[in-house]
């Protein structure tokens, strides 16, 4: 009679082990387990696009497929007629432990086929041994991890994408010329980030100043008025400006950007506007607190038309704008304050 207890204690373990409802990649699902994993995300309105990455196994070979489809100045949906972009080839075995390492930790539960009206996605679908054919729909393990993978499937397309970039004979980056012309202007938001993206092993080529200048020079620029917080713009300000976030990768970025800005050209009639920017990406990203002293902290104010820095008493005696926290290398605070139409 205990025998048969202990074994039917252990069959119905088993059958509960197998009737799991999610699944965790990297603990339950091990990288030899992918089959295949797809990542499609659309737009149906105006400037209507399609685009899908897929990774796949083929004849023991580790594959990335990508397409891309637009409908500019059009509604949707983007159809096969509408591709502009695609192209398959294989990954090397580097590339293939880093995609597997964007799935870690996240969960994988049985797939549903409503994927809503209207909705643009994105639809993540992991296929794997053992997945009885419908526990493939899948989810990241953070929202950060998933704009990280997005752009890891970006720069991987960019290997069949012929945009002109281009690296000077002074070692500056030179954004595509498409960018400085009346195109541009009917370009979606998803094309201009696209065009914008500097692919890694250009960025591994390009010194602290020459990044710098990037940021400086990047065509999007704008974008950092876009919201009227300055702090919640810098939450996505790195994904979106590939060399702001190399900058952020590298050892000691505020000292980077502090040299940086000291080299840069004259931008003319848009000088004040490039200087205001990177004043204000400084004074706004908590990343890089603790990476200046005051007298540099006010001095990078100083630049801008717009900025300053204050003590918390001076600063509540302020008509501001945006106001923000900063912390100093001594760890000392006080405020930086912006006046979104200049210092009065």
């Amino acid at each position: 009679m205990k025998k048969k207890t202990i074994l039917i204690g252990a069959l119905t373990g088993a059958l509960l082990s197998g009737c799991k409802s999610e699944y965790i990649v990297g603990k339950d699902i091990r990288i030899d387990d992918l089959t295949e994993f797809y990542y499609t995300y659309s737009n149906i309105n105006y400037n209507a696009f399609y685009q899908r990455y897929r990774f796949f196994v083929e004849e023991g070979k580790h594959m990335f497929f990508h397409e891309t489809r637009e409908r500019k100045n059009d509604y949707g949906p983007a159809t096969e007629k509408d591709t502009t972009l695609t192209g398959t080839f294989e990954l090397t075995d580097e590339e293939w432990n880093a995609f597997f390492d964007f799935l870690k930790d996240g969960t994988v539960k049985k797939r549903t086929e409503d994927t809503g009206s209207g909705d643009s996605g994105p639809w993540m679908y992991l296929y794997w041994k053992n997945d009885k054919s419908e526990i493939q729909e899948f989810a990241f393990a953070s929202y950060g991890l998933q704009q990280s993978f997005k752009s890891f499937c970006e720069d991987l397309a960019q290997r069949d994408y012929v945009p002109s970039v281009e690296i000077d004979a002074e070692g500056w980056y030179v954004y595509p010329a498409v960018t400085a012309s009346e195109e541009w202007d009917s370009y979606s938001e998803e094309e201009k980030l696209r065009a914008c993206r500097i692919k890694q092993d250009v960025l591994d080529t390009l010194s602290d100043d020459a990044l710098v200048r990037a940021v400086a020079e990047y065509p999007m620029l704008e974008e950092l008025y876009e919201y009227d917080d300055p702090e919640y713009v810098m939450e996505f300000f790195p994904d979106d400006c590939s060399a702001y976030y190399e900058i952020l990768k590298r050892n000691d970025p505020a000292h980077i950007l502090l040299e940086g800005i000291k080299k840069l050209p004259s931008y003319g009639e848009r000088d004040r506007f490039v200087r205001d920017s990177l004043g204000l990406i400084i004074l706004f990203d908590e990343r890089l607190d603790r990476g200046f002293t005051r007298e540099e902290l006010t001095g990078i104010a100083d630049m801008t038309s717009s900025a300053m820095i204050a003590d918390e008493e001076e600063a509540s005696d302020l008509e501001y704008d945006f106001i923000r926290e900063v912390t100093f290398k001594d760890k000392t605070k006080a405020a930086a304050v912006w006046f979104a139409d200049g210092r009065p």
